[in-house]
């Protein structure tokens, strides 16, 4: 489920070196080993950023912390100072290097509600105003709301059969936003044609389909995308580079919980696409309401966007996991109570709730616990707070809107990532799949009523 995590007005996701109005509090944490002679940056699985060194308390780098002076990170101390298993890098593929392109075609496999609300206004935008991104092609089915998407947003091509498109158009990249049992199909078929792909969540349903579509990107040197809007967040950035850096240690626990207002849209009633971010098209209701064609609820619909950052955050591979989920006036699941056993021995409590009053902000929030302390992150009260055993806490100074979703940011980044510019995927298929291979196994544990290994 996408849309109706955004807010009425996104902002563009900024760099990793924009302002992001967080402060550091005085006891403000840096790694033991900081002082070194080692000149080579190294980064993890994603930018890693900056090393605070508490010294001196003068200066700053791009508005982050409010005192004390920023140290690229270096190498050895690096090495070091991180965890072996929280620095293992989000994809093992070579990417292609390419020539930066001036601009980068795209297709769509999947135009309904969201794709017509979000990622096809973006890029037609970008289009019309950076002229770096062509859309291409269109496939969806119904030859009178194909004429529609083709009308509304200036694309030349428009076929009812994925398969034609990918034969037929030159292609750069393919977003997939198609109903989410069908995401692995399409995704597969338009990377092993050699095309980028950014494919809406849940990535797919079952963790094989899951690992086929990253081992296809990583063989073909090729992104794959998963747009999740909340890694496009400056704070939430910073929690990551602070993970990757070690501030917590080794990482021992997590508990994630989620809660979303779509109790209506689970139990199949009619879905207010105007009120919920547009689009041209409402969403068929059997898409996340009938069993049989969403394959699960809560957890598929919403579930796989804080299980996503949580795998993103911290880099844990789930191995076994035993799930409770409970119907509400529905077919399909509105209450997910979940818990996993990662590698190492990591324990993480996962849940989710559909059915919080409308109106109300999406809950997300996420604690990480340590050999050497905790990172709490919350985007429904925007926090990121970290609190360690020797007193070198950091409590951020967090806008109040801060944890608004981004709904901007992942096809700006795909655009990006397809023209071969050197910027980072926030959002990388290897982070979907470990949540894939998570709610995978917790369907199957809500029906055996045992333990399920991943």
């Amino acid at each position: 489920m996408n849309g109706p995590c955004c807010s009425p007005s996104p902002r563009r996701a900024t760099g990793p070196t924009a302002s992001r109005g967080i402060t550091a509090g005085s006891g403000a944490w840096r790694p033991t080993n900081v002082p070194c002679s080692c000149t080579t940056p190294i980064r993890a699985s994603s930018w890693i950023g900056w090393t605070w060194r508490d010294r001196n308390r003068t200066g700053s780098r791009s508005g982050r912390m409010r005192s004390g002076s920023w140290t690229p990170r270096r190498a050895a101390c690096f090495a070091a100072r991180v965890p072996k298993d929280t620095a293992r890098p989000e994809t093992t593929g070579i990417f292609r290097q390419e020539p930066i392109m001036d601009k980068a075609r795209i297709g769509f496999i999947g135009t309904g509600w969201w794709a017509t609300a979000n990622h096809l206004p973006v890029l037609r935008k970008r289009a019309d105003e950076a002229g770096d991104v062509e859309l291409s092609a269109v496939c969806r089915l119904g030859q009178d709301e194909l004429r529609q998407v083709q009308e509304a947003f200036d694309v030349p091509y428009g076929t009812e059969d994925y398969r034609r498109m990918l034969d037929e158009v030159a292609l750069d990249g393919v977003v997939v936003s198609s109903p989410h049992t069908l995401h692995f199909e399409h995704a597969a078929a338009a990377l092993e044609r050699g095309l980028h792909v950014m494919v809406e969540k849940p990535m797919c349903t079952k963790s094989a389909d899951a690992r086929e579509l990253v081992r296809l990107a990583n063989e073909k040197g090729l992104h794959l995308l998963v747009p999740y809007g909340w890694h496009h967040k400056p704070y939430i950035q910073e929690a990551k580079w602070q993970l990757d850096a070690g501030v917590v240690g080794t990482i021992e626990s997590v508990l994630c919980h989620m809660a979303s207002p779509i109790r209506g849209l689970l139990q199949g009633l009619d879905f207010d696409h105007e009120a919920n971010g547009g689009g041209l098209f409402a969403p068929d209701p059997a898409t996340w309401a009938d069993p049989v064609v969403a394959d699960g609820g809560y957890g598929h619909a919403q579930m796989s966007h804080s299980l996503g950052l949580m795998s993103w955050l911290t880099g844990l591979m789930p191995r076994e996991v035993f799930a409770m989920m409970t119907e509400a006036e529905s077919r399909v699941e509105m209450y997910d109570a979940v818990t996993v056993r990662f590698e190492d021995g990591v324990i993480g409590a996962l849940s989710g709730s559909g059915d919080i009053p409308e109106g109300q902000m999406f809950q997300l929030d996420i604690r990480i616990f340590g050999s050497e302390g905790m990172l709490l992150l919350d985007v429904e009260r925007a926090r990121l707070a970290i609190h360690r055993h020797d007193g070198r806490d950091q409590v951020h100074d967090v806008a109040p809107d801060a944890g608004a979703y981004s709904c901007e940011g992942p096809p700006e980044n795909f655009a990006d990532l397809v023209l071969g510019r050197d910027v980072e995927n926030y959002t990388p298929g290897d982070a979907a799949m470990r949540s894939v291979m998570i709610l995978d196994a917790a369907y199957r544990s809500s029906k055996s009523g045992v333990l399920e290994r991943v």
